[in-house]
């Protein structure tokens, strides 16, 4: 009974591990993230993608401005979301601090400069 006990102890710890690597990614993990465990990834981006969007539905249910607005016809899911922020995150951008820059915060970024509300 003990063994199984110390063996779940573990495996929730290891779990709160790595939601905590992911609370704080960073785009030297998203990298390693998207050789290593991709599925990881699309998870986490899924995540960003909601948050985002509800967010932004919440700002405009309250007749508030939005962040970012999509055209009616396109829905922003982690996938889509990855494609935006790849080009940016694949290549080594030469500035100090880069890769310890927050993939949620680049994500936000690029949705807001990529759809401007007019």
């Amino acid at each position: 009974m003990k063994t199984y006990a110390v063996l779940l102890t573990l495996l929730i710890m290891s779990t709160f591990a790595k939601a905590d690597d992911l609370a704080n990614l960073s785009i030297q993990k998203y990298r390693q993230l998207r050789e290593t465990a991709p599925e990881m990834l699309d998870v986490y981006m899924s995540g960003l993608a909601i948050a985002y969007t509800l967010s932004n539905t919440m700002l405009e249910r309250n007749k508030q401005s939005k962040i970012y607005c999509v055209p009616p016809d396109l829905v922003i899911g982690g996938k889509n979301l990855q494609n935006l922020i790849d080009p940016m995150v694949a290549k080594d951008l030469e500035i100090k601090g880069a890769n310890t820059t927050s993939v949620a915060g680049l994500a936000l970024a690029t949705l807001v400069s990529v759809f401007p509300c007019k």
